[in-house]
């Protein structure tokens, strides 16, 4: 759809009107961020699209919700839809949390640049998670996921549902690798096949079996002890915090409180 538009664009001298139809989240999305930043300057003067979502039919005219939104909030709308989920990623927050985001000047800066051609850099990488965990939870001072697990951990303990609590930052990380393919498929859309600029597979994906699926990582570094289960850790030998000759920590069961005889806690 994005093709056909520009081409039609490439090929018609003056103002042109074009409609569309579609229910579809994604288009809707890209026309606005191809408007915007690409076919104003091109003469298209009118986009329409309807929409059909059950019994009802909207009309809209995308030209004037550009007109509304501002160029910065449509930059970034690309980057928005496929960090909070889309039909090739996962669920993070809502759309209307991450609006009101992006509304505010300094957080909308964190993804503004997130369409930048490949390759992905590690620092568009940081700001995207602490984008996301802004989403989250909008009056926090954390910055990435893990240090949200911990958060939650501390404030649950042991009553804490880990089907509810958010991935790690490793997983975090890997995510918003999988939107920014995505979303470089979309904005490269209307110029070239965007499937043969990118690897996926160096972009969040795996190959199992020919079939390309997201990339998740459940294990943890091998350099990761496990908090010890001693109670007062007085066997040397035994407490494997000891053996490992590191402290132990509020999550053993020692809670390295004043029972504990791990002489390095002390």
């Amino acid at each position: 759809m994005m093709f056909h538009i520009q081409d039609i664009l490439c090929h018609r001298l003056g103002q042109t009107t074009i409609t569309l139809l579609s229910g579809d989240t994604d288009v809707f999305v890209c026309l606005l961020y191809h408007l915007s930043i690409n076919w104003l300057h091109q003469d298209l003067t009118e986009l329409w699209l309807i929409r059909n979502s059950g019994v009802k039919r909207s009309i809209l005219p995308l030209h004037e919700i550009c007109t509304t939104l501002g160029r910065d909030l449509l930059k970034c709308l690309p980057a928005l839809h496929a960090l909070t989920g889309c039909d090739t990623t996962s669920k993070i927050s809502t759309k209307l949390s991450a609006l009101n985001t992006i509304r505010k000047r300094d957080d909308a800066s964190l993804i503004l640049n997130f369409d930048c051609p490949p390759p992905m850099t590690d620092s568009a990488i940081e700001l995207a998670e602490l984008f996301l965990v802004k989403c989250l939870k909008p009056s926090t001072e954390l910055e990435t996921f893990d240090e949200l697990r911990l958060a939650a951990f501390d404030s649950n303990s042991l009553k804490l549902d880990f089907e509810k609590t958010v991935c790690t930052s490793t997983n975090a990380r890997k995510h918003i690798q999988r939107s920014y393919y995505q979303m470089q498929l979309w904005i490269q859309a209307p110029f070239r096949d965007a499937s043969l600029l990118m690897n996926a597979e160096s972009y969040g994906f795996e190959r199992i079996y020919g079939v390309l699926l997201p990339e998740i990582v459940i294990s943890k570094p091998d350099s990761l002890p496990d908090p010890c289960k001693c109670g007062k850790c007085a066997r040397q030998n035994v407490c494997p915090c000891r053996v490992a000759g590191i402290k132990c920590c509020k999550y053993c069961k020692c809670k390295s409180g004043e029972d504990c005889k791990n002489p390095i806690t002390e």
